[in-house]
Protein backbone atom coordinates (compact mmCIF):
# COMPACT_ATOMS: atom_id res chain seq x y z
CA UNK A 1 0.00 0.00 0.00
CA UNK A 2 1.29 3.44 -0.91
CA UNK A 3 1.32 6.35 1.56
CA UNK A 4 -1.25 8.24 -0.56
CA UNK A 5 -3.61 5.27 -0.18
CA UNK A 6 -3.20 5.43 3.61
CA UNK A 7 -4.03 9.14 3.58
CA UNK A 8 -7.08 8.49 1.41
CA UNK A 9 -8.26 5.75 3.77
CA UNK A 10 -7.87 8.07 6.77
CA UNK A 11 -9.86 10.80 5.03
CA UNK A 12 -12.62 8.40 4.00
CA UNK A 13 -12.87 7.11 7.58
CA UNK A 14 -13.10 10.63 8.98
CA UNK A 15 -15.63 11.73 6.37
CA UNK A 16 -17.77 8.68 7.05
CA UNK A 17 -17.50 9.21 10.78
CA UNK A 18 -18.73 12.78 10.51
CA UNK A 19 -21.71 11.77 8.39
CA UNK A 20 -22.53 8.90 10.76
CA UNK A 21 -22.39 11.14 13.84
CA UNK A 22 -24.81 13.63 12.30
CA UNK A 23 -27.37 11.15 11.04
CA UNK A 24 -30.70 10.90 12.82
CA UNK A 25 -30.18 14.14 14.73
CA UNK A 26 -32.55 17.08 14.51
CA UNK A 27 -31.50 20.47 13.23
CA UNK A 28 -31.89 21.74 16.79
CA UNK A 29 -29.45 19.10 18.08
CA UNK A 30 -26.94 19.79 15.30
CA UNK A 31 -26.93 23.50 16.20
CA UNK A 32 -27.04 23.13 20.01
CA UNK A 33 -24.00 24.27 21.94
CA UNK A 34 -23.93 22.73 25.37
CA UNK A 35 -23.92 25.29 28.21
CA UNK A 36 -20.45 26.17 29.48
CA UNK A 37 -18.88 23.98 26.79
CA UNK A 38 -15.64 25.06 25.18
CA UNK A 39 -16.53 23.04 22.08
CA UNK A 40 -18.86 24.40 19.41
CA UNK A 41 -22.11 22.85 18.25
CA UNK A 42 -21.94 20.00 15.75
CA UNK A 43 -22.94 21.90 12.60
CA UNK A 44 -20.31 24.64 12.91
CA UNK A 45 -17.65 21.97 13.44
CA UNK A 46 -18.84 20.05 10.38
CA UNK A 47 -18.96 23.21 8.22
CA UNK A 48 -15.54 24.27 9.49
CA UNK A 49 -13.95 20.96 8.60
CA UNK A 50 -15.45 20.67 5.11
CA UNK A 51 -14.81 24.31 4.20
CA UNK A 52 -11.22 24.10 5.39
CA UNK A 53 -10.54 20.88 3.49
CA UNK A 54 -12.06 22.54 0.42
CA UNK A 55 -9.77 25.57 0.71
CA UNK A 56 -6.61 23.77 1.77
CA UNK A 57 -6.74 21.01 -0.83
CA UNK A 58 -8.28 22.84 -3.77
CA UNK A 59 -6.83 26.33 -3.44
CA UNK A 60 -3.67 26.01 -1.37
CA UNK A 61 -2.42 22.69 -2.74
CA UNK A 62 -4.05 22.27 -6.17
CA UNK A 63 -4.14 25.97 -7.08
CA UNK A 64 -7.80 25.80 -8.13
CA UNK A 65 -10.96 27.56 -6.97
CA UNK A 66 -12.79 25.95 -4.08
CA UNK A 67 -15.76 23.69 -4.65
CA UNK A 68 -17.65 26.30 -2.62
CA UNK A 69 -17.07 28.84 -5.39
CA UNK A 70 -18.56 26.51 -8.02
CA UNK A 71 -22.05 27.48 -6.90
CA UNK A 72 -22.42 26.04 -3.43
CA UNK A 73 -22.05 29.53 -1.95
CA UNK A 74 -25.40 30.45 -3.54
CA UNK A 75 -27.14 27.22 -2.57
CA UNK A 76 -26.20 27.03 1.11
CA UNK A 77 -26.08 30.72 2.05
CA UNK A 78 -23.23 30.31 4.53
CA UNK A 79 -20.16 32.37 5.26
CA UNK A 80 -17.24 29.98 5.07
CA UNK A 81 -14.58 32.64 4.55
CA UNK A 82 -13.90 32.91 8.29
CA UNK A 83 -14.58 29.35 9.39
CA UNK A 84 -12.07 29.23 12.25
CA UNK A 85 -14.60 28.05 14.85
CA UNK A 86 -14.71 31.32 16.74
CA UNK A 87 -17.75 31.78 18.96
CA UNK A 88 -18.99 34.65 16.79
CA UNK A 89 -18.71 32.72 13.53
CA UNK A 90 -20.15 29.50 14.98
CA UNK A 91 -23.18 31.34 16.36
CA UNK A 92 -24.03 32.51 12.81
CA UNK A 93 -23.76 29.07 11.20
CA UNK A 94 -27.17 27.69 10.31
CA UNK A 95 -27.67 24.69 8.04
CA UNK A 96 -31.26 23.52 7.97
CA UNK A 97 -30.79 21.11 5.07
CA UNK A 98 -28.19 18.57 6.22
CA UNK A 99 -28.61 16.50 3.05
CA UNK A 100 -27.78 19.49 0.86
CA UNK A 101 -24.74 20.34 2.99
CA UNK A 102 -23.60 16.73 2.72
CA UNK A 103 -23.85 17.00 -1.08
CA UNK A 104 -21.40 19.91 -0.88
CA UNK A 105 -19.22 17.86 1.47
CA UNK A 106 -19.26 14.94 -0.97
CA UNK A 107 -18.18 17.26 -3.79
CA UNK A 108 -15.28 18.44 -1.61
CA UNK A 109 -14.31 14.86 -0.80
CA UNK A 110 -14.43 13.94 -4.50
CA UNK A 111 -12.13 16.87 -5.28
CA UNK A 112 -9.77 15.79 -2.48
CA UNK A 113 -9.66 12.28 -3.93
CA UNK A 114 -8.95 13.71 -7.38
CA UNK A 115 -6.05 15.71 -5.94
CA UNK A 116 -4.66 12.64 -4.18
CA UNK A 117 -4.87 10.78 -7.50
CA UNK A 118 -2.37 13.25 -8.97
CA UNK A 119 0.31 12.54 -6.36
CA UNK A 120 3.27 10.22 -6.64
CA UNK A 121 5.17 8.87 -3.64
CA UNK A 122 7.96 11.39 -4.37
CA UNK A 123 5.48 14.29 -4.24
CA UNK A 124 4.90 13.60 -0.55
CA UNK A 125 8.49 14.65 0.22
CA UNK A 126 8.14 17.98 -1.60
CA UNK A 127 8.22 21.01 0.69
CA UNK A 128 5.20 23.28 0.54
CA UNK A 129 4.98 26.86 1.76
CA UNK A 130 2.62 27.48 4.66
CA UNK A 131 0.76 30.76 5.23
CA UNK A 132 2.94 31.50 8.28
CA UNK A 133 6.09 31.42 6.14
CA UNK A 134 7.23 27.99 7.31
CA UNK A 135 7.62 24.94 5.09
CA UNK A 136 6.45 21.38 5.57
CA UNK A 137 6.65 18.22 3.48
CA UNK A 138 3.41 17.71 1.55
CA UNK A 139 2.92 14.24 3.04
CA UNK A 140 3.19 15.61 6.57
CA UNK A 141 0.73 18.39 5.73
CA UNK A 142 -1.75 15.89 4.30
CA UNK A 143 -1.37 13.55 7.29
CA UNK A 144 -1.56 16.18 10.04
CA UNK A 145 -3.44 19.19 8.70
CA UNK A 146 -5.88 17.44 6.38
CA UNK A 147 -6.41 13.85 7.60
CA UNK A 148 -5.51 14.45 11.26
CA UNK A 149 -7.73 17.52 11.42
CA UNK A 150 -10.61 15.54 9.91
CA UNK A 151 -10.16 12.65 12.36
CA UNK A 152 -10.04 15.03 15.32
CA UNK A 153 -13.30 16.71 14.33
CA UNK A 154 -14.95 13.37 13.51
CA UNK A 155 -14.20 12.32 17.10
CA UNK A 156 -15.68 15.57 18.41
CA UNK A 157 -18.86 15.03 16.39
CA UNK A 158 -19.08 11.45 17.61
CA UNK A 159 -18.79 12.60 21.22
CA UNK A 160 -21.37 15.35 20.76
CA UNK A 161 -23.79 12.91 19.11
CA UNK A 162 -23.39 10.68 22.16
CA UNK A 163 -24.18 13.59 24.45
CA UNK A 164 -27.41 14.03 22.46
CA UNK A 165 -28.24 10.39 23.17
CA UNK A 166 -27.44 9.15 19.66
CA UNK A 167 -24.92 6.55 18.58
CA UNK A 168 -21.90 8.67 17.70
CA UNK A 169 -19.83 6.09 15.88
CA UNK A 170 -20.57 2.88 14.01
CA UNK A 171 -18.60 0.75 16.48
Amino acid sequence: MQAVDVLRTQLHAAHGGMAFACQNLSSEQLHHKFPSATIQAMMPIYVHLVANEDYLVNTMLAGKPTVWESGWCNRLNLDVTESFLSDGWAAKVRVDDLAMFQQYAQDVYTASDAYLDTLTPDDLDRLIDLPNGAQMPLGTFLALVIAGHAMMHAAELSTLAGLHGAQGSPF
